[in-house]
């Protein structure tokens, strides 16, 4: 599996879920990629949310790093018609 490399706004946009779609139903989400989200401030709890996020911000949030951030952008190529 090869690591996505456009960001998670652009890759939120991309994917044609519903700003509302909650971040935790997508794919292969553990609680432990989607609680540093819930916990940022503002909380990041819909697809949404995501767009208003740069990778480089979202890797500053405690307990989210680089390895969470490629977990959240596969989830949502698998959730979506991304090719």
């Amino acid at each position: 599996m090869t690591t996505p490399t456009a960001e998670a706004a652009d890759l939120a946009i991309a994917s044609g879920l519903p700003d509302d779609h909650p971040i935790t139903a997508l794919p292969g989400l553990t609680f432990h990629v989607t609680n540093p989200l819930k916990d940022a401030a503002p909380p990041i709890l819909t697809v949404g949310d995501l767009k208003d996020w740069t990778d480089a911000a979202l890797v500053q949030l405690p307990g989210f790093r680089k390895t969470r951030l490629e977990k959240v952008k596969t989830a949502l190529i698998a959730a979506s018609s991304i090719p």
